[in-house]
């Protein structure tokens, strides 16, 4: 059986939006660390399990940041709520407004994500190898200047993050001209450039659900490189899956592919009418 290839999308990735946008917004919504004491503790019983494959402060350490909160982790979780919005076909033709509308919104939430990761970056809170009290404490004796100079993770979220923006931009640029082939392609790639987070949440949960399975613990050091691992798998699978189906579109709509494709004939005992 056939699947048209818009049902691919909404079925396959609408789904993985809509469960970060929850991510963001409901539970864990690190945004609320620092406003709410009573989901503070919440999530310090999450992340004190021993098979956490994610660092101790990854929630935490955005408490007292909230400029961080209010350009990288909110805007997130309206970006992919707006991406889902923007993989219905139905609600392209439906409502073309709303499409437009939540398309514009999602470009401005992509510029907010990419301040808000600098802001990261500036103020030490990029995830690191070693624990944060090792790494924020350089061999200078400065806090944070290890983090913010030595991180190795930097250069390759740099290249994720203006990919990411670039993305974005080539997707409203050809839509503004009205070339929406091109538009839906880069609209795919930047959906995928941004999706492999939630894809990363989904391998993290599925190595706690394994360790707790197992009765495993893991140590600070093994948590990070379990988090880095995780992250890696994600982008590449993201990032690389948009590209196959993206080839394999453009394959099945080539003008040698039609070609190749057998006329259909009409059914015997019927006829057809031919309209110019």
């Amino acid at each position: 059986m056939h699947m048209d290839k818009d049902k691919v999308l909404v079925v396959a990735v609408a789904p993985l939006l809509l469960c970060m946008s929850g991510w963001v917004g409901l539970h864990p919504a690190s945004y609320l660390a620092g406003w709410w004491p009573a989901h503070d503790a919440i999530l310090e019983r999450l992340i004190s399990q021993p098979g956490m494959a994610t660092p101790s402060d990854v929630l935490s350490k955005y408490a007292p940041h909230t400029a961080v909160k209010l350009t990288h982790i909110l805007p997130s979780g309206v970006w992919s709520l707006c991406g889902a919005l923007q993989l219905i076909p139905r609600l392209r033709t439906a409502a073309p407004r709303l499409h437009r509308v939540s398309g514009q919104v999602m470009s401005l939430c992509s510029c907010l994500i990419v301040v808000g990761y600098a802001l990261m970056e500036v103020r030490g809170l990029v995830a690191a190898p070693l624990p944060a009290a090792a790494v924020q404490t350089g061999a200078d004796g400065v806090r944070g200047g290890a983090d913010n100079d030595a991180n190795p993770h930097h250069p390759a979220l740099r290249l994720l993050s203006a990919w990411f923006l670039l993305t974005a931009g080539a997707a409203l640029v050809q839509a503004r001209r009205g070339n929406y082939r091109a538009h839906r392609r880069w609209a795919l790639r930047h959906i995928a450039s941004g999706a492999w987070v939630i894809l990363q949440r989904l391998f993290v949960l599925g190595i706690a659900a394994w360790a707790s399975a197992a009765g495993v613990a893991f140590s600070e050091a093994r948590r990070r490189e379990l988090f880095f691992a995780a992250a890696s798998a994600a982008v590449v699978t993201s990032v690389a899956t948009a590209e196959l189906y993206l080839w394999l579109a453009a394959e099945r709509s080539s003008p040698m592919a039609a070609a190749a494709t057998p006329p259909r004939h009409p059914s015997r005992g019927k006829t057809s009418t031919k309209t110019d």
